[in-house]
């Protein structure tokens, strides 16, 4: 199959079901929902199915799937630098830990970029 081809939801769930791993299940013990898209807080399936997004745990979808916003700055920060390693500054590192230094208690003025919970927890 080539990228933008369509795929049917059973074929979607054959196929991660057979090559990928899941963090919330073991093994074949997964049901996963087959969705091609998102918009605001809905989900949509291949045949059309529309999904309240309940979920809203990762990433922007706390603000809605697609928020223009966002979209808009990915594609700027995609322009200039899409990726560098962990021990260079930049503007964006910049701005972001001198805001959230100035929302924190005045005696906490540091900040450690992290992917995850665990990882800011572990290092």
């Amino acid at each position: 199959m080539k990228p933008g081809e369509t795929m049917s939801g059973d074929e979607m769930v054959r196929l991660c079901k057979e090559h990928s791993m899941w963090t919330w299940a073991k093994g074949d013990d997964v049901n996963p929902l087959p969705v091609v898209r998102a918009e605001g807080i809905w989900l949509y399936g291949p045949n059309g199915e529309r999904w309240m997004d309940f979920n809203s745990q990762l990433m922007s979808v706390n603000i809605g799937h697609g928020h223009p916003r966002v979209i808009d700055a990915i594609k700027r920060q995609l322009d200039t630098l899409i990726y560098t390693y962990p021990g260079t500054a930049t503007p964006v590192r910049a701005r972001v830990s001198k805001k959230l230094a100035d929302l924190l208690p005045a005696h906490i003025n540091t900040v450690f970029f992290t992917l995850g919970g665990a990882e800011a927890n572990e290092n």
